[in-house]
């Protein structure tokens, strides 16, 4: 992430026009390919990286990972996708006026993004995300996840998928 940091990649991005800026996100999530990162709520309902044998993350974390040109997010508890509901709520206002360091801060690939992604296509995109955690709550589903691309939104069933769920 810290390429997507420096003032440099940051001064090209923003020179972009919104279909460049497209072909970039998906460029990016092709070169993090495999980068895979567990997230869980600590204190206070902050987002941290945590490992998987943390009580943290097993109770209430979730998994992030960059797979086949999307990032996806999956998890395995109903306590974690409440809480990535909340993740995606949070990476929503980081999207909308935040830095790339400050959603890095977070621990997240989408956060990192967000920061980077000001405005309007990655706000839709997070808030799709969030209403699709909405409704596996609703379901009173245990486990889902949810994949996002340069140019969509979808359910999965596992943190490798690339097709709906």
């Amino acid at each position: 992430m810290k390429k997507i940091n420096s003032d440099e990649f940051k001064s090209e991005f923003n020179s972009l026009t919104d279909s460049e800026k497209e072909k970039k996100i998906t460029d990016l999530f092709i070169e993090f390919e495999g980068a895979e990162v567990s997230l869980a709520v600590v204190d206070n309902d902050s987002f941290s990286t945590a490992r998987a044998s943390n009580p943290n993350y097993s109770q209430t974390g979730w998994t992030e990972k960059f797979v086949n040109g999307g990032l996806n997010d999956y998890a395995t508890t109903k306590a974690g996708l409440k809480n990535l509901k909340g993740y995606y709520n949070y990476c929503k206002g980081v999207a909308l006026g935040a830095t790339t360091s400050f959603g890095a801060a977070i621990g997240g690939g989408m956060g990192a993004l967000a920061g980077l992604l000001t405005g309007g296509v990655l706000y839709s995109r997070l808030n799709s995300g969030e209403s699709l955690c909405s409704s596996y709550i609703n379901a009173g589903k245990t486990k889902g996840g949810v994949r996002m691309t340069a140019t969509e939104c979808f359910k999965i069933n596992s943190i490798n998928s690339i097709k709906r769920a």
